[in-house]
């Protein structure tokens, strides 16, 4: 991981991006500013981000 980039936490608005959960790996992508949720499939609360494909 990038040094200096820290897990985004449920509950925190998150902009554009890929989030990934740091428990089961499920991706949840963001287009606009969000609240990141629980984890959908495992509840986790810690997410990394990833940039979009292009």
């Amino acid at each position: 991981s990038k040094v200096g980039s820290r897990p985004d936490h449920s509950g925190e608005v998150v902009g554009l991006g890929n989030l990934v959960c740091e428990n089961c790996h499920h991706h949840i992508a963001f287009y606009t500013p969000e609240v990141l949720p629980l984890c959908p499939k495992c509840s986790h609360d810690l997410f990394h981000r990833q940039p979009f494909q292009p």
